[in-house]
């Protein structure tokens, strides 16, 4: 079989979501059920997509001598597959008034506001970090990648 299949499934603890309040919750993201090996509901877990996406973009990655840093587009659904090298960043800016947005792999990007309801402390399960905000990507490609809707 040729084919690249990717998969993510995000999840958290629903308590850790709701510490931003329901109401964000309804507006930004859609959760769902999580379930054990055995089909057990895990009451206290929930996954999650948002409904606003950005891409957390990287800088230029070279390997033996190539650029490597890219994006392609899904030839299924036309969504923009990238890999940056770290730090990441923000590129464009994200839209005026959306308070969550999903970055891929189980990441949130939030507004400040909602950073401090979440009471991020030291984890080691949890990376919190502040994303800056660039007029021009670190990668060499345009600020909008875009990728024509499949028919």
């Amino acid at each position: 079989m040729d084919a690249d299949i990717y998969m993510e499934v995000a999840f958290a603890r629903r308590d850790f979501l709701e510490r931003m309040g329901q109401d964000v919750i309804r507006e930004y993201l859609y959760l769902g059920e999580l379930r054990n090996c055995d089909g057990d509901l895990l009451e206290d877990w929930v996954t999650f997509r948002g409904k606003n996406r950005i891409l957390l973009r990287g800088r230029k990655r070279v390997h033996k001598g190539k650029t490597v840093t890219g994006y392609r587009c899904c030839d299924t659904c036309g969504a923009i597959m990238y890999h940056g090298e770290a730090p990441h960043y923000l590129c464009p800016a994200p839209p005026a008034g959306v308070r969550i947005l999903e970055g891929g792999a189980g990441t949130l990007v939030v507004t400040r506001d909602l950073f401090e309801k979440l009471s991020p402390k030291k984890s080691r399960d949890l990376d919190f970090y502040q994303l800056p905000v660039l007029e021009e990507p670190l990668d060499d490609l345009p600020v909008e990648l875009k990728c024509p809707k499949p028919d």
